[in-house]
């Protein structure tokens, strides 16, 4: 897929369609109709503004495009036997850009959007339209409290499964992403380590649906999609972590969002490296 949208053919253009239709139309019409419930003529008018709007910035789209399927194609590339010999005899950073987590996060944030659109559709109730004060300052409060509570779940995974000890588990604000961060700044097991990724995407994003069944309005909606758009980084760095053996040494990278993975068979004790926390500018581990 990602060699077709880097080749100057038409198929790169039909992906790019597809793409752009699939991401960005059919979550607009979904909400359009079924959650503000507009008049069928209009969404026609809505869906030819969106089919004018691509034929004239189709090269933005398709550099867009083809960026998020090059970020998502190589998470998926290798499997655990794939990965080249060389990798398994050196200390190695693996390190995500920024850019590609912003475009999974979006990806994630519309579709989990368009997803409760559809489970809208299907229940025998609506979406609740109106959007008064008093849902603003829930989902604000929301939003912290799962934000707080899924930092605080990378610790307790760390110190649970990875057996970290407290005093090596750091906690604060990445201002550069906007983000929350818990970094554990001693190696663990490949195993351990998928565990403290996945953990908080496991229990927060559940616990945001719920909410919505509970609740369904547009706050509860924005909450369970803004709720699963903020795993996009653990989601690249576990699914980068799979390519590794269970029984490698691994360790969350101390000032940028990845890891550093040690030699086959080796420990960390094998190599002189030396993990401080970051200054909270730079540091966006596990966030």
């Amino acid at each position: 897929m990602k060699d077709i949208l880097h080749t100057e053919t038409w198929r790169r253009w039909i992906l790019t369609a597809i793409l752009y239709a699939f991401f960005s139309v059919l979550p607009a019409l979904l909400i359009l109709r079924f959650v503000i419930r507009i008049e069928f003529a209009i969404l026609m008018a809505v869906l030819v503004c969106q089919a004018v709007s691509f034929i004239i910035f189709r090269r933005k789209f398709h550099a867009t495009a083809a960026r998020m399927v090059t970020a998502v194609c190589v998470l998926f590339e290798a499997s655990r036997g794939e990965i080249d010999t060389a990798e398994n005899q050196k200390v190695s950073e693996v390190i995500f850009n920024k850019d590609d987590i912003h475009n999974l996060s979006f990806l994630m944030l519309w579709f989990s959007a368009a997803t409760s659109v559809v489970v809208d559709a299907l229940l025998p109730w609506a979406i609740e339209l109106q959007f008064p004060l008093a849902d603003l300052w829930k989902l604000i409060g929301c939003i912290i409290a799962l934000y707080v509570t899924h930092e605080a779940l990378h610790g307790l995974a760390a110190l649970t499964s990875a057996r970290v000890p407290i005093r090596s588990l750091h906690f604060g604000i990445n201002w550069r992403l906007g983000a929350l961060y818990c970094h554990a700044d001693r190696p663990m097991k490949v195993c351990a380590f998928r565990v403290f990724v996945v953990l908080p995407m496991i229990v927060t994003t559940p616990v945001a649906g719920l909410v919505l069944l509970w609740d369904p309005a547009i706050w509860s909606v924005l909450l369970l999609s803004v709720t699963f758009a903020g795993c996009a980084g653990d989601v690249m760095v576990l699914l980068r972590a799979r390519r590794y053996d269970n029984d490698r040494w691994i360790q969350d990278h101390p000032s940028e969002v990845g890891f550093i993975i040690f030699p086959a068979g080796e420990t960390p004790a094998h190599h002189a490296l030396v993990s401080e926390p970051a200054s909270p500018e730079g540091e966006s581990p596990a966030d």
